[in-house]
């Protein structure tokens, strides 16, 4: 091989090595500023959020029935998040991602419903962009109140949820600057309605064994439905009537269903396992009944109402954690000069499951207080009830004009005030 040949690949390789070294060293320098796809799509979306907040909700209330909206509370929490900064936002997104959530509304049918509370006196001290956030992203209302009682939340939230959940608020504390609330609500009806004539009594069994009657609906299905049947679960798959933004039928426009799972063992059990995986599997092996099989499908009428007294121990639980300190979070995206904090977190539910359809509400709320330290001004009395002395001086001089005392003023005879000219 030729000299000039041998000197050609040698520098041909040494520039190839020093682009490869390069590169190397520019993707590792910029790791952080330029994630993957994985690592992004994980800073934008947590999926996790509805199946840990089940765990968390079957952990306080086994045995008990409970009924959650992961969708009100993502929604609520996601205006929370929005003025959240440093820490305290990393958490919030860590826990549900920072996807924009759709708004669902239909007339009549389905409302979610956004609002910002205001204390009158504090309204100033909100930023503009926080204010025009919540009317634009969230076609949320801003509300301005006094708070010395919690009426106008509740009505407001009674009117959203289409008269299911009365006085979830029970009281406001003086210190309430600030309440964020997300209303949900469903009035919608079975694809295909179960008769009356068809509901009637059928042994239940509870889990500790217990058994008693209860009303149980009966239907059979051909076509519209889905059911399923696996070595873990049973259940069937159950569509609601599709509505316009108008509230009318519309095959085209927003489309609810019931997914009903009847596990093989032990309920509690089930739940601490499921997760999204487990709810792909149920759609996997889901199959429409055919004109050799047809579904026979009980299920029993139910109606009750939720309040999660835990709701705010679970999210801290789930790592929103500065948002509930005292002078640890950060909300400076709602007011700079200000340390606001979350002091309560309320989440209420109701639902009705009947022939013609379901009726079902959610209300998630946040309640925010300023830890800015004010002290109460100190009252000094002073009555002159008893002998006094009395100067009268120049004020500039301090020069003293009149020096004099009152051992026995005038007495009381009736008005004798002097009207000021």
């Amino acid at each position: 091989m030729k000299r000039k040949e041998k000197i050609l690949i040698f520098s041909t390789m040494i520039i190839m090595i020093v682009g490869i070294c390069t590169g190397l060293f520019y993707a590792y320098k910029n790791k952080d500023l330029k994630p993957s796809q994985e690592e992004s799509q994980a800073q934008t979306s947590n999926t996790s959020f509805d199946y840990d907040m089940l765990k968390e909700t079957n952990k306080n209330y086994k045995n008990t029935n409970y009924l959650i909206s992961p969708y009100s509370m993502k929604i609520a929490i996601s205006m929370v998040r929005d003025g959240a900064n440093g820490d305290t936002r990393s958490q919030i997104e860590k826990m549900i991602g920072n996807d924009n959530i759709e708004l669902l509304n239909s007339k009549e049918r389905i409302s979610t419903a956004n609002s910002l509370f205001v204390k009158d006196g504090y309204k100033d001290r909100i930023s503009d962009s926080y204010y025009d956030n919540i009317k634009n992203k969230y076609d949320g209302e801003i509300i301005y109140d006094n708070f010395l009682s919690p009426d106008a939340m509740n009505k407001w939230i009674y009117e959203k949820t289409y008269e299911m959940i009365k006085d979830p608020i029970k009281q406001v504390d003086p210190k309430m600057v600030i309440g964020i609330i997300n209303a949900l609500a469903i009035d919608v009806e079975w694809e295909q309605q179960f008769e009356c004539s068809n509901t009637y009594s059928v042994e239940f069994r509870k889990s500790n064994g217990e058994k008693f009657e209860t009303e149980m609906m009966h239907n059979t299905y051909n076509q519209k439905v889905k059911y399923f049947k696996t070595s873990d679960e049973s259940g069937v798959i159950l569509p609601y009537r599709a509505y316009d933004e108008e509230g009318k039928e519309d095959d085209n426009g927003i489309s609810l269903e019931f997914i009903g799972i009847l596990p093989n063992g032990d309920l509690n059990n089930y739940i601490e396992n499921f997760n999204e995986k487990v709810l792909s599997k149920i759609d996997n092996n889901a199959k429409e009944p055919t004109d050799k099989k047809e579904l026979n499908l009980a299920l029993p009428r139910f109606e009750y109402e939720f309040n999660f007294g835990a709701f705010k121990d679970s999210l801290i639980n789930l790592g929103m954690k500065d948002a509930f300190l005292p002078g640890g979070a950060d909300f400076s995206n709602i007011a700079e000069e200000s340390e606001l904090y979350i002091s309560d977190a309320i989440h209420d539910t109701y639902i009705k499951l009947g022939e013609t359809g379901t009726k079902a509400a959610a209300v998630t709320a946040f309640i925010f207080k300023e830890n800015a330290v004010r002290e109460e001004k100190k009252k000094v009395n002073i009555t002159f009830d008893k002998p006094f002395m009395y100067i009268i001086r120049d004020k500039k001089s301090k020069n003293i004009l009149f020096i004099g005392t009152v051992y026995e003023p005038n007495k009381w005879e009736g008005s004798t005030c002097e009207k000021a000219e």
